[in-house]
C-alpha cells in the first residue's frame, strides 16, 4: 500500500487540473476516515490504511469515464488504473464504490472498508454548504434523490439506485448498531468538509 502524500501524486496524475473531483475525494476521505476511526474505536478492526487510500483514490478513473463514449463506469475505469498502477487492494475496494455496480453482484460492499467508502460517498454533496464551504453532508436519501433527476430516464440506472438504496439502509443500521445514531451530529461537528 502507499501513503496519503503517494495516493495525492496520483490523483493528480490521472486527474490533472480536476480541482473539483480532487476536493470532492478529499472531502469523502475525511468522512470515510471519521467513520473507519469510530468503528475502530467501538472494537471493530478494519484496515484504516485501505478506507484512507481508498476513499482518496475512489474517483481516479472519473476522467476517462467523461473523456471516452466507450468508457466504462468511473469505478471500473479506477478499477484499471490502479491495477496498472500494481495497487490491487485499493483497485479492489474502488471498483465496488458505486450504485451501479450492485448490478453485479460480486461487485456489491461486503466487507466493512468498501461499506464505509460507499456509504461515505454517498453522504458528500457539492454546493451551498455554510460558511463557506464547497461540500456538505447530506443524508444518502438526498444524493440518492440527486441521481434519480440526474439519471431520470435510464431505467436500468434507476433499478440500481433503487437496489443501493436498500444496501445504504442496511450499512446505516449496521453502523447505528455499533457506534450509535448519533453518529451524524458527531460527523457534522467534527469533520471539517472542505
Amino acid at each position: 500500500m502507499i501513503n496519503k502524500e503517494d495516493c495525492l501524486i496520483l490523483l493528480e496524475k490521472h486527474l490533472g487540473e480536476e480541482k473539483r473531483i480532487i476536493d470532492h475525494s478529499k472531502t469523502v476521505n475525511k468522512v470515510a476516515l471519521h467513520i473507519a476511526w469510530e468503528l475502530n474505536n467501538a472494537g471493530i478492526p478494519i484496515d484504516i490504511a485501505l478506507v484512507d487510500g481508498g476513499s482518496l483514490l475512489h474517483d481516479i478513473g472519473k476522467i476517462r469515464e467523461i473523456k471516452s463514449s466507450n468508457s466504462l463506469s468511473h469505478a471500473e475505469e479506477g478499477y484499471k488504473i490502479l491495477m496498472d498502477e500494481e495497487l490491487e487492494d485499493f483497485a479492489n475496494i474502488v471498483r465496488k464504490h458505486l450504485f451501479y455496480s450492485f448490478r453485479n453482484p460480486m461487485l456489491r460492499p461486503r466487507n466493512w472498508e468498501e461499506k464505509i467508502l460507499f456509504y461515505a460517498d454517498m453522504l458528500v454533496k457539492e454546493g451551498d454548504a455554510e460558511g463557506g464551504k464547497k461540500y456538505r453532508l447530506v443524508p444518502f436519501t438526498e444524493r440518492l434523490d440527486y441521481l434519480r433527476k440526474v439519471y431520470g430516464k435510464n431505467k436500468e440506472i434507476l433499478e440500481a439506485i433503487d437496489e443501493s438504496e436498500n444496501l445504504l439502509y442496511a450499512i446505516e443500521t449496521q453502523l447505528i448498531e455499533r457506534i450509535g445514531d448519533g453518529y451524524t451530529k458527531k460527523l457534522e461537528e467534527e469533520v471539517n468538509l472542505v
